[in-house]
C-alpha cells in the first residue's frame, strides 16, 4: 500500500473513533467527549405541541361559544333566563335584579374546568329524560276538573352532539295528586331544576377554573322595532318618529327583517336586526339625546335584560318601542319574542 492511501486510511480510522466517542457521550452512563451547541441539541430534541387550554378570563367572557346547558323558568306571562353554561367551561348567571343595579353588569361569568362541565351535564343526562325533546303538562284525573290557576315549570336545554334537547314541564301543583294523574317526570325534572339552580353549593372546588366573577360586556345586540296601536291622545305620545334620525341606516320602521309576532291587529308591526355594541351604544345615546322615552333604562346596555325606549308615530296612532337586548355567546340572531325582563 502506498503512503498516501495509508494516510487516508489513518483518517478515516480517526473520524470514526471521534463519531463513536460522540454517539457514545449521548448514552447512559456515558461521559461527553464535544461540545455540542445550543442549537445542534434544540435541532435533536423532538419537537412536541402542548395541548390547548381554554382561555380564562375576563378579556374571553364575551368570546361566541357552544352551549353546553341552558336552564329557563317558565312563568305565566314569560321565559326567563336563569343560568347558561359553555363547552368552554364559561358559566353565566345573573348578578344583579333588573331595577336594583349594585355594580356594571347584571350576567356574570365565571369558569368551570371540563370536569365542571361534565359534572352540571351529566347530572341532566343521567335523569334518563334528555334523549329526545319533550314537554311534560299534568294529566287530569278520569272526570276531574281542575281549578283554574297559574303555572311555573323549567326549560331546560342540553347538548346531545351536535344537536339540542330542549326539556319543558309545569311543576307539580301542592295539590297535584287530588286532581292529576300521578306525573314521576314532572317530580324529578322539579327536583333536577332546583338541584342546578343551586350548584354553587356543592359543586367540587376543584372543578372551579376562576370563581371570580367578570361583568359580561356583549359584543351584539338583538335591536327589536315594535310599533303598537295607541289609545291616548297623541300629544302623549313620546317624541315623533319623524323628528328623530336612526342613526343605524335607513327608516326606523324599515329596520332590519319582520319577526312571527302573533298579533292580529293590522297597525302592529315587529322587526328586528342585531347590530354591534359600538352601534348599539350610539343608538341608546342618540334616541336618548333626541327625547326618547326611557320605558326600560337602566343607564346601560349591561345593566338589566334590555333596554326599551319609547318614541311617537303620530302619522298612523302608534307608540314605537325600540328594544336593545344583549345577545348570549351562543346567539347571533334575532328571535320571534320580543325581550322580556329576565329574572330567577
Amino acid at each position: 500500500m502506498r503512503p498516501g492511501q495509508i494516510v487516508a486510511v489513518l483518517v478515516v480510522i480517526v473520524i470514526a473513533v471521534v463519531l463513536a466517542v460522540a454517539v457514545l457521550a449521548g448514552l447512559p452512563g456515558g461521559q461527553p467527549s464535544l461540545t455540542v451547541g445550543p442549537s445542534a441539541l434544540a435541532s435533536a430534541e423532538p419537537s412536541s405541541t402542548p395541548e390547548p387550554t381554554p382561555a380564562i378570563g375576563c378579556e374571553v367572557a364575551h368570546e361566541p361559544g357552544t352551549l353546553a346547558l341552558r336552564i329557563e323558568a317558565n312563568g305565566e306571562l314569560a321565559q326567563t333566563w336563569v343560568i347558561s353554561i359553555y363547552a368552554d367551561g364559561r358559566v353565566f348567571t345573573p348578578d344583579i335584579t333588573p331595577n336594583e343595579p349594585s355594580d356594571d353588569a347584571w350576567r356574570v361569568v365565571r369558569f368551570l374546568t371540563d370536569a365542571g362541565v361534565d359534572t352540571l351535564v351529566g347530572e341532566v343526562l343521567d335523569t334518563g329524560l334528555f334523549e329526545a325533546s319533550a314537554q311534560y303538562s299534568p294529566v287530569p284525573l278520569p272526570g276531574v276538573e281542575p281549578p283554574g290557576r297559574g303555572a311555573s315549570g323549567y326549560t331546560i336545554t342540553v347538548a346531545q352532539g351536535s344537536e339540542q334537547v330542549v326539556v319543558s314541564w309545569i311543576s307539580v301543583f301542592a295539590d297535584d295528586a287530588t286532581y292529576y294523574e300521578p306525573s314521576p317526570e314532572r317530580e324529578q325534572l322539579d327536583a333536577l331544576a332546583a338541584h342546578l339552580i343551586d350548584f354553587d353549593s356543592w359543586l367540587p372546588t376543584e372543578e372551579w377554573a376562576m370563581t371570580e366573577p367578570c361583568p359580561y360586556q356583549p359584543q351584539a345586540f338583538g335591536i327589536y322595532v315594535e310599533a303598537q296601536a295607541w289609545g291616548g291622545s297623541l300629544n302623549e305620545l313620546p317624541v315623533d318618529i319623524a323628528d328623530v334620525g336612526w342613526p343605524l341606516g335607513g327608516e326606523i320602521l324599515e329596520w332590519g327583517e319582520e319577526i312571527d309576532h302573533p298579533d292580529p291587529d293590522p297597525a302592529h308591526l315587529a322587526r328586528c336586526a342585531v347590530a354591534s355594541r359600538a352601534d348599539a351604544e350610539t343608538l341608546a345615546d342618540e334616541l336618548r339625546s333626541a327625547g326618547a322615552q326611557a320605558f326600560v333604562d337602566d343607564g346601560g346596555l349591561d345593566v338589566g335584560a334590555y333596554t326599551e325606549l319609547r318614541l311617537g308615530d303620530r302619522a298612523a296612532t302608534r307608540v314605537v318601542s325600540v328594544y336593545i337586548q344583549p345577545l348570549m355567546p351562543d346567539e347571533s340572531e334575532c328571535t320571534d319574542f320580543l325581550p322580556n325582563p329576565y329574572s330567577i
